[in-house]
């Protein structure tokens, strides 16, 4: 599948065409990445969307690889809103969902928090690998920040963030997505992840073995979980059919 790019501001914003499937509604959905930039999986991920007739955006954040300005809290919010934005400019009868992973998600997350009534553009979001305590992760992060050629506007002090009160106010079904890798659990533990599920007014959890980081032979289990969860009607799914939806 052809990867198309538009730039809108200073964002390269990409996206690939669905696939035509009977009856599917063509629905967006906005990919967010990491703190390292664009991700080996973000393209596998949406070209696994769009043969099921979603149509996925992606976009590298400020100061990540070819997007001018810093990685900082000021700059990432503003990417989203200009990104968001966008979409629902584009097709205003066309709803728009979330798929953001590790800080990616607490940008998301706090961006909908600072701007309540932008909920009303999202249908759904799906959080994989939750960073519970950013400040947890700085030190391991920042090398590997510096390393993938991030400028990194975001200090240590920045990084004193809990994603419960933006959690709280989201009006948004909420799935999470979280691992039992070692990775995953430095990220959110399983009591960590609990305290969010119960934070959110609307949010379910499904649990995987191993996450699709660094090893993209788990995508598909959690490709069908996101499709399976993204196609269905609000608050049809409980957390026992999403299990069941797994095999587990």
């Amino acid at each position: 599948m052809e990867v198309r790019e538009q730039q809108i501001e200073h964002l390269t914003l990409r996206s690939v065409e669905p696939r035509y499937v009977p009856g599917a509604s063509h629905e967006r959905v906005l990919i967010l990445g990491n703190a390292y930039g664009v991700m080996p999986y973000q393209l596998p991920l949406a070209v696994a969307l769009a043969e099921r007739g979603l149509k996925p955006y992606w976009f590298a954040f400020s100061g990540q690889e070819g997007t001018e300005g810093s990685f900082a809290t000021e700059s990432v919010l503003n990417d989203v809103s200009i990104a968001m934005n966008h979409l629902a400019a584009e097709h205003t009868a066309e709803p728009i969902s979330m798929i953001a992973h590790c800080v990616g998600a607490l940008i998301a997350l706090e961006y909908l928090h600072a701007h309540q009534k932008k909920q009303e553009q999202v249908k759904k979001m799906i959080i994989y690998g939750l960073l519970f305590n950013p400040a947890r992760r700085w030190k391991h992060a920042l090398p590997r920040l510096k390393k993938s050629g991030v400028n990194v506007g975001f200090t240590k002090e920045d990084t004193n963030y809990s994603p419960l009160s933006a959690l709280s106010s989201l009006h948004v079904p909420l799935l999470f997505c979280h691992a039992k890798d070692n990775l995953n659990l430095r990220r959110a533990s399983q009591q960590e992840v609990a305290k969010a599920v119960e934070t959110a007014p609307e949010a379910e959890i499904v649990w995987f073995d191993k996450g699709y980081d660094h090893d993209l032979d788990s995508l598909p289990e959690f490709v069908e979980c996101y499709y399976s969860w993204l196609r269905k009607p609000a608050n049809s799914m409980t957390e026992e059919e999403a299990h069941a939806e797994m095999g587990d």
